[in-house]
Order: structure tokens, then sequence, then C-alpha cells
């Protein structure tokens, strides 16, 4: 009603009570007595708000009015950006604007829900056959209190359910917690280079301390030599078959650069990482002529040449498989020679031969291996033969 200023009461004519509540929503005011001083402000009076009899709130009715009051203000001002940032197709294609949206949508579930698990059962209780269609999905907007336009939310399911009819429920809560999962990565990917980073200074540290002195030194060689197991020899071998670039080839060379990397992916598991300069070298003594690639079967028997372990069975064993090329169970005579050439070639690398070491005369050694490798072949061939055990050619 019209208002007079001499009047013992102070009232807000209706023309006025909106722009008191604007300002009142904008200000975020907290207290009654900030919302009588804008209405004194209003109105040049000195009269107390709360004397009248026409508007005496108590606290607490007070308090939910207003929350009330701000939120609907907040819910048709996010209402009113979604739709004209939705409004052209190209904000419908923009990642950053899409992942605004389903974030707003996820922060008002779980305002409304308490807990992302309720709000997940809610939604899976209101969807039909796993799939939100737009009817459910345009309800679930409207008590969300996004009140979006026809066409703008039209779009968005569209969008979302990439021009089908339903939208699946499980792509609706991986675009929901998208930027969450975003997060977790960050994080997890940041803890896993703090990670990175202690073990190479762990590793730095480790190296400094095997090459304190000569005595460090060989401590360090002979741990790398104890765990060149069979067993390990065996996996090795694997690894290298599966990095082989030709799988069709019975026995495939191993090159240089697969080959570091294979060693690399074990440094932590198997050895250390000053260990990788032992494989290094170890490569590049059976690689003598430089050409950057070794048989695979030379390079397992000079493992298994190096290995400490006393089963010499299961060395047998390991090395009846590799040259075992054609997978028959069998071996034939030449297989057998080259077997025995093999082991006799690589076992200076075992006997610590300086000559050998040094790469010195390499042609005359390999003639002498491959001889000694002839005679141990014809000893055994002559044990089996008295023994009954070879069959034919076999």
């Amino acid at each position: 009603k019209p208002y007079s200023r001499n009047d013992a009461c102070c009232t807000v004519s209706p023309s006025e009570l909106p722009a008191v509540v604007l300002v009142c929503v904008m200000s975020r005011i907290s207290t009654l007595n900030s919302l009588e001083d804008v209405v004194r402000s209003r109105t040049g009076t000195n009269q107390s708000l709360t004397s009248s009899k026409a508007f005496s709130p108590t606290k607490s009715g007070d308090d939910s009015w207003k929350r009330i009051s701000a939120k609907s203000f907040v819910d048709q001002r996010t209402s009113t950006e979604l739709n004209e940032m939705f409004r052209m197709s190209e904000g419908r294609r923009d990642p950053d604007k899409l992942s605004r949206f389903w974030h707003e949508i996820k922060d008002r579930l779980l305002c409304r829900h308490g807990a992302m698990n309720a709000a997940f059962k809610a939604l899976e209780t209101s969807c039909d056959g796993g799939s939100l269609g737009f009817p459910e999905f345009s309800n679930m907007l409207q008590q969300l209190h996004l009140d979006l336009d026809q066409r703008t939310c039209r779009a968005l399911f569209a969008t979302a359910a990439g021009g089908g009819r339903g939208l699946p429920l499980h792509e609706l809560k991986l675009m929901m917690m998208k930027k969450t999962i975003r997060k977790m990565k960050s994080v997890l990917n940041g803890f896993n280079q703090n990670q990175e980073r202690v073990q190479a200074f762990i590793h730095i540290f480790i190296k400094q301390l095997v090459d304190a002195d000569k005595s460090s030194q060989g401590r360090g060689v002979d741990r790398f030599q104890r765990k060149l197991t069979v067993a390990f020899c065996r996996e090795f071998w694997n690894l290298l078959m599966t990095c082989s670039a030709t799988t069709d080839c019975a026995d495939p060379p191993v090159e240089r650069t697969a080959f570091v990397q294979a060693v690399k992916g074990l440094v932590g598991k198997h050895f250390q990482a000053y260990e990788l300069v032992f494989w290094v070298r170890l490569f590049d003594r059976i690689d003598c002529y430089g050409r950057g690639f070794v048989p695979m079967t030379h390079f397992i028997t000079t493992l298994l040449v190096l290995s400490t372990e006393t089963d010499t069975y299961s060395k047998v064993e390991l090395l009846f498989q590799m040259f075992d090329t054609d997978s028959d169970g069998c071996l034939t005579y030449e297989q057998m020679l080259v077997m025995f050439r093999c082991i006799c070639m690589w076992k200076p690398v075992a006997e610590q031969s300086t000559q050998a070491a040094r790469g010195y005369d390499s042609t005359f050694q390999a003639e002498l291996s491959a001889q000694e490798g002839q005679r141990t072949y014809e000893r055994v061939l002559w044990f089996l033969h008295r023994s009954g055990n070879a069959e034919g050619g076999v």
C-alpha cells in the first residue's frame, strides 16, 4: 500500500520491494539489521523494521527466506548462462563448456542426494533398460533447477547420446566424473614422478657405493653374475622372442636398441640401474664384429655359461629347447654340432680369458673354438652310439 514517512510502521511499496530484495541478494546480506539499513535508505525513516506488525519474521524464517531467494537467483542466472552458452552449435562442440555443464550436474546431484552412490542409484531407478531417454533427461534437469530451453536441452541430449534415442547410464556417469578422473590422473602422475625421482637418487647412491673401490666393483660383478639363474635365462629368452622383429625365424637376431630397451624394463625388478653397464658390455663382447645385432642362441648360451648355478641338467634342458629349431622334441646331428660349437665359442667369456676379452685375433679364436666344439661333438656322438640312445640321424 502507499506509505507515508510519518507512519509509525515502516512499510515498503510493492514497486520498491523487488529492488530491495535484489540488493539484499547481490550484497549477500546475512543479518536482519542490514536489511533494515537498506529499507531505511530507501524510505528515509529511522523506524525499526522489527517494530512493524506487517513485517515481523523470526530469525530462522528470515534466514530460510534469504537462502531460498539466493538459491533461486543463482539457479536462474546459471540457467541463463547455460542457455546462452549452448545456443550455438559451436558451444555444444566445445569440450571445456561441456565439461562445465556435466560438472554442474554432478555438483547438484551431490547436493541433492548427499553422495554420488546415492545419486547413481536414483538414476538407475529412474532410467529404463540401462539408458536415459530425453523425457527422463529433461525431468532430471528440472529437478536440479536447471531450466534450459527445450531446443538447447534436446541438442545437449543428442550430443551426449551420439544421435541415439537413449543415453547409456555408464556414459552419463563417465561424463559427470570426467573432470574428477582427470584430476585424479594428474595427482597420480605427480606421485609417479616423485617416485621415479626418488628411485633415481637411490640408483645414483648405489652406483657410487659400487664404484667406491676395486673390492666393491668385484662384489658388484659377483652379485650380477649370481642373478643369472637358469630360470631368469629362460624368462629373458621368452622376453627377447616377444621383442624380436622377425618372429618367423627360429633363431632371430637381437638388435642392440631392442636389447637395451628390454634390459631397461628389468631395472627395479631383477637388476639395479648400475648393472645396465654390464649388460651393454656383455652384448658388445658377443658382437665382436660391431654389426649391431647378435644371434639369440649365442646370447642366451653366454648367459648360461656365466651362470653360477650347479644344476647342469637344467642348463642342458634349456640349450636343448633353444637349438631344437623345428620344435620336434629331438636334435639332429647337425643341430648338436651347432650347439657344441656355440658353447665352446663363448666359454672363454666365463673363463676370463684376457685374449678373448680384449678381442685379439678373433678369427683365430673362433677357429680354435670351432675345433674344440667338433671334438666335443664327436665324443658325445661316440658315447650315444655306445649307449644305444642314438636312433638313425637323431
